[in-house]
């Protein structure tokens, strides 16, 4: 969670990410994506790709970002 923090921070700081209210829990999403998307590949033996799904989740979450800087 600290590392993924940081890297939103530094992100936010150098103007590469909207300074907003979902960017700033950007960092507690991907932490609790990243957590679902392990738990449902073992918990349900799916084999999708792992890859796959945390582009997905970033993807989407950076979308949301950019979003709601537009309104």
């Amino acid at each position: 969670m600290d590392i993924t923090s940081s890297l939103v921070d530094a992100a936010i700081a150098s103007g590469q990410l909207p300074d907003n209210s979902t960017t700033r829990q950007l960092s507690w999403n991907l932490c609790a994506g990243f957590i679902g998307t392990v738990n449902i590949i073992r918990v349900l033996g799916d084999t999708g790709d792992f890859t796959a799904r945390m582009h997905s989740l970033v993807t989407v979450h950076l979308a949301a970002c950019t979003a709601a800087e537009s309104s």
